[in-house]
């Protein structure tokens, strides 16, 4: 970025000897800071691309990786975007330009986070999963020694029997007593229901067990550790199987999709160009028919020229000729009368001559 002038400091209302950068962060800082920020952008630019091209899920990744650098990513493409606002410029480039390269790689991760979010979004949202923590290493199995408590025999110990006397009592019988009967109208009361209420049964104690039964409590408190423990792992078992099955599911039918619709896309593409090819065809065809009919035409205009042309030639040698007949019967006809009237001549001479003589012989 081109340094700010002295008279765009002064309008911002600053002075001289603010002029220089409120983000300082040349030399080895800049170093640091860009090779710091870089890693983050460019996995983040991996996961954009993984979202984008490969049809996979937006996840927190292991202790919330994924995030951190998106997080990272965006955060740095606002840095920027605060110091173009308040300086006209972006953040200094630093050695190696490691920092400026953070920077512009921030602006393209940002833009592929947006692609990648709608392209989630268009297949069916984004299914961001919690964090999974590793599993805690299993203790290993504590098993107390074997400890058998000796043998107390008590004294066996009989208490005396004692039965009591039997006492008989005198039997007292009452004098029999018949009420007199009397007939009470039937009144029927209603029925009312109490509800029935179950006490819960309390536990019983259990009695108390000698000292040889914390042994077996320990194995089994230890065999329901073990058995919880399994219990869980084959729970995360099945946990990772079905979303491994749920996700390979997705991915099938993502690629049938991507699949149809890349043969619809071809299907669409192949009658455009069919439609293409037969307009292009229809217009070749009737272009051609067109010069056809225009050199039909010209043909036709060119042999009536010719035509013309030579009954304009035939009349004309016609007449030429007719011309020619004409000059010679007219000096055919000239020279016979010529002729005739010499012959005349020359018989009147004859005669004229004929008859002088005569007259003088006469």
């Amino acid at each position: 970025a081109a340094p700010v002038g002295r008279t765009a400091r002064l309008a911002r209302g600053g002075s001289e000897a603010q002029g220089d950068d409120s983000v300082e962060a040349a030399g080895f800082s800049a170093f640091v800071v860009g090779l710091a920020l870089l890693p983050h952008v460019i996995y983040t630019l991996v996961l954009a691309f993984g979202v984008v091209a490969q049809g996979q899920s937006f996840v927190w990744g292991p202790y919330g990786l994924n995030a951190v650098s998106c997080a990272t990513t965006v955060g740095l493409t606002l840095w920027s975007l605060g110091s173009f606002a308040q300086r006209g410029r972006g953040l200094p480039a630093g050695p190696l330009g490691l920092f400026g390269l953070a920077e512009g790689l921030s602006y393209l991760a940002c833009l592929g986070l947006a692609v990648a979010g709608a392209s989630s979004y268009v297949r069916g949202g984004s299914k961001f999963t919690p964090p999974t923590l590793p599993a805690a290493p299993a203790l290993p199995a504590l098993k107390a020694p074997d400890f058998k408590a000796p043998d107390l025999k008590v004294p066996d110990f009989k208490a005396p029997d004692f039965k009591a006397p039997d006492i008989k009592v005198p039997e007292f019988k009452a004098p029999a007593f018949k009420a007199p009967d009397v007939k009470l109208p039937d009144i029927k009361v209603p029925e009312v229901k109490v509800p029935e209420i179950k006490v819960p049964e309390l536990p019983k104690p259990k009695p108390a067990e000698p000292e040889k039964a914390d042994t077996k409590a320990k194995e089994e408190s230890e065999r329901k550790k073990k058995e919880e423990t399994e219990r869980k792992a084959k729970e995360e078992a099945d946990r990772k199987a079905k979303e491994e099955a749920d996700r390979k599911a997705k991915e099938e039918a993502d690629r049938k999709a991507k699949e149809a619709e890349n043969k619809k896309k071809e299907e669409a593409e192949r009658k455009a160009k069919e439609d293409a090819d037969r307009k292009k065809k229809e217009a070749d065809n009737k272009a051609k028919e067109e010069a056809d009919n225009q050199a039909k035409v010209e043909a036709d205009r060119k042999a009536k020229e010719e035509a013309d042309r030579k009954a304009k030639a035939e009349a004309k040698a016609e007449a030429d000729r007719e011309a020619k007949e004409e000059a010679d019967r007219k000096a055919k006809e000239e020279a016979d009368r010529k002729e005739k009237a010499e012959a005349d001549r020359k018989a009147k001479e004859e005669a004229d001559r004929k008859a002088k003589e005569e007259a003088d012989r006469k």
